[in-house]
């Protein structure tokens, strides 16, 4: 877990398509390191910034970092204004909203 950004800059180093299981491994990687949201949201917006992440990949990615690495309330605000306001769709939103009910505990925000 605690080599997800040398994996990281591998990938972009070798060229390397970013698919959906890729980010959620990496994800899951920087939450068991103890990096977390801050290293996983690096990653994403390194991989945004490189044109690496087409809008479906985007989609589920936001979901992988709401299934990792959110923590509570502002966690959850933070994953959210990941999202550009052109982006931010009904269908969008309604994912996010859905990922975060399912991966909280009783409280919406409990593990």
């Amino acid at each position: 877990p605690a080599a997800a950004t040398a994996v990281w800059a591998d990938i972009k180093e070798r060229q390397l398509p970013v698919v959906e299981a890729t980010l959620d491994l990496l994800f899951r990687a920087c939450a068991r390191s103890g990096a977390g949201l801050p290293e996983a949201i690096s990653i994403m917006r390194d991989a945004n910034r490189s044109g690496k992440l087409t809008q479906p990949v985007k989609a589920a990615a936001l979901v992988s970092l709401i299934k990792w690495c959110k923590e509570d309330k502002s966690s959850f605000e933070v994953i959210i204004n990941e999202v550009d306001e052109s982006e931010r769709t009904p269908e969008v939103l309604e994912t996010m909203s859905y990922a975060n009910f399912l991966y909280s505990g009783i409280d919406g925000y409990s593990k």
